[in-house]
């Protein structure tokens, strides 16, 4: 499972948590790796860009979904 925002989206959130500064959020965002995977793997993705809640429950319905397999 892979879950993720939009840059501008995590920039929003990291920001209101007030824990970094704006130029340590802009430092944080600058370091984010693309996200590859090698062949032949297979992932799920979760845009997690609306509200969090709605992340949320896109989570647990896959997790409810794949349970006991």
């Amino acid at each position: 499972m892979h879950v993720d925002a939009a840059p501008h989206i995590l920039e929003a959130r990291l920001g209101a948590r007030a824990r970094e500064s704006a130029e340590q959020v802009a430092a944080r965002l600058a370091r984010h790796a693309p996200f590859t995977l090698p062949d032949g793997v297979r992932c799920e993705s979760i845009d997690n860009s609306g509200e969090l809640e709605d992340g949320g429950h896109a989570l647990i319905a896959f997790l409810k979904s794949h349970a006991g397999r």
